[in-house]
């Protein structure tokens, strides 16, 4: 498992969250007992299912995020290393062997993109507007092309409790995929109108930026239909 993906688990909030999309996520099928008992095929078929209904419309980088899922998983099929050997937890239930062959840094890569669909799940179930890799860009660009004095100034004022140096590091180690764009997002927006307000900003502020913070997404609803794994 990632380093990122760890981090989400770490937290309590997201945990709490991940908890319940297991829940929903948990294939209907007789062998799976309980919420642990999910691996990529699986993520990758409800995924899919949420996607054709539509409840990911609100997250325009959905598509592309899902599409870099099933390129990444395909990567992975052609390693030779994605199926777990007969000999590993021979006695355990196919998705649980599948899990745990994957889960100590095997295929990085489809882990990532996994973390980044966990993202869009969490924001849209929790109502969250969505962070698009193009307004995380602009944001960003912005942030660090303004002036240092003017970013303290404003964040003073929009967020008195976040430093402008912490928040330079937290940006630093972050883009529009990680889990958490969204708490980032939303402070680089407040800035950005704030220095709109002040007449440091003299264009419009672009719909990419205005349409995230008076849009607010549809509340995330659990599919009934019966879903079709590729377990490759």
């Amino acid at each position: 498992m990632s380093k990122t993906f760890r981090r989400v688990s770490r937290s309590a909030s997201i945990a709490s969250r991940l908890a319940r999309l297991e829940r929903l996520l948990a294939p209907p099928e007789p062998e799976v007992p309980d919420d642990e008992q999910i691996a990529d095929e699986e993520w990758l078929s409800h995924f899919r299912l949420y996607h054709q209904k539509g409840y990911f419309r609100n997250e325009p980088d959905f598509p592309q995020a899902l599409h870099e899922y099933e390129q990444a998983m395909e990567r992975a099929r052609e390693s030779g290393t994605w199926l777990p050997p007969s000999t590993f937890m021979p006695h355990e239930t196919e998705i649980r062997r599948r899990r745990f062959w994957r889960i100590h840094g095997k295929h990085r890569e489809v882990q990532q993109a996994l973390a980044w669909l966990i993202g869009m799940y969490c924001r849209v179930s929790d109502g969250i507007p969505a962070v698009t890799l193009s307004e995380w860009e602009f944001l960003t660009g912005w942030f660090h092309r303004h002036s240092e004095s003017d970013l303290r100034q404003m964040l003073e004022e929009v967020a008195p409790r976040q430093s402008l140096d912490s928040l330079r590091t937290e940006l630093k180690d972050r883009d529009g995929r990680s889990h958490d764009a969204a708490t980032y997002a939303a402070i680089l927006r407040q800035l950005y109108a704030e220095a709109h307000r002040m007449g440091n900003v003299h264009e419009s502020i672009p719909a990419q930026v205005t349409s995230a913070i008076t849009t607010t997404p549809d509340r995330f609803a659990e599919p009934s239909e019966s879903i079709s794994i590729d377990k490759r």
